[in-house]
């Protein structure tokens, strides 16, 4: 089966990251980068990409976020601590 969506990204990391599967983590990391590149809210694909630690993905989405500009902030930003979202904010002042 094929990964269909952010979400199902997400749930397939989740368990394999529960149980310690390496070569699945690697691999869904590939798959979900894409995912993040399509996405249409960049500040949803950060948050993502930091819970995840996808560098690449990350940086791309930092560079798409504009302040300011979504009502409703994405739920995974749950999973992003302060500081995290702080240097967001000011790299997009770098940008």
């Amino acid at each position: 089966a094929s990964v269909t969506s952010i979400e199902h990204a997400q749930k397939l990391f989740g368990v394999a990251d529960k149980f310690d599967v390496k070569r699945a983590v690697e691999l869904l990391r590939a798959v979900l980068t894409p995912f993040l590149a399509a996405e249409r809210n960049p500040l949803r694909s950060w948050a993502i990409a930091v819970r995840y630690g996808l560098e690449e993905a990350r940086g791309a989405a930092a560079e798409r976020f504009r302040p300011g500009t979504f009502s409703d902030p994405p739920k995974e930003l749950a999973y992003v601590n302060a500081l995290q979202y702080f240097q967001l904010l000011k790299a997009y002042d770098t940008y």
